[in-house]
């Protein structure tokens, strides 16, 4: 057996310091391995609720003259906040909403146009809730104008979008 006792300047490591030690690092190794995992399952669930949007909107019953497809299908900018959208036609009477930030385009929702007026489901990026928007194009092609509802009946208003 040694009997030298510890030197002033040396520090010894007791068991129980070193048990903590590999705990926390065990901990902070579980930790890392979960949030992946929990971080895919989130990003697979906005994945899920965009396609969900594109599927719930039913096709128009009537035909869409090719005309309004170019009107309809353009950026717009809101005057009733400073977002701007680029709606952008896929099949004949449908379009994807997307949303400008920051020079990116993310989309937001999809919806279906017939004769001047324009249904369309959307989803907020920022507070993770769904809108629907009523509108109708103006006579100048420049407007469109109408309401939005949310989920929630509290959520209302009006939207007016400007080329």
């Amino acid at each position: 057996m040694n009997s030298q006792t510890p030197s002033p300047n040396r520090t010894e490591w007791s068991g129980y310091a070193t048990l903590t030690l590999l705990v926390i690092f065990l901990g902070a190794l579980a930790q890392s391995l979960v949030v992946p995992q929990s971080l895919h399952s989130f990003l697979t669930s906005l994945r899920k609720a965009d396609s969900e949007i594109s599927q719930k909107i039913p096709p128009p019953s009537e035909p869409v003259p090719i005309n309004n497809r170019r009107e309809v299908c353009a950026q717009w900018s809101s005057q009733n906040s400073d977002h701007r959208y680029n709606f952008i036609c896929g099949a004949e009477n449908l379009f994807d909403v997307y949303e400008v930030n920051d020079g990116q385009l993310n989309m937001i929702g999809s919806g279906t146009f017939s004769d001047g007026n324009i249904n369309a489901q959307v989803k907020s990026l920022t507070k993770n809730r769904r809108g629907y928007w009523q509108l109708k194009l103006s006579a100048d092609k420049n407007t469109l104008e109408g309401t939005w509802r949310g989920d929630d009946p509290r959520e209302f208003g009006n939207l007016k979008l400007r080329k």
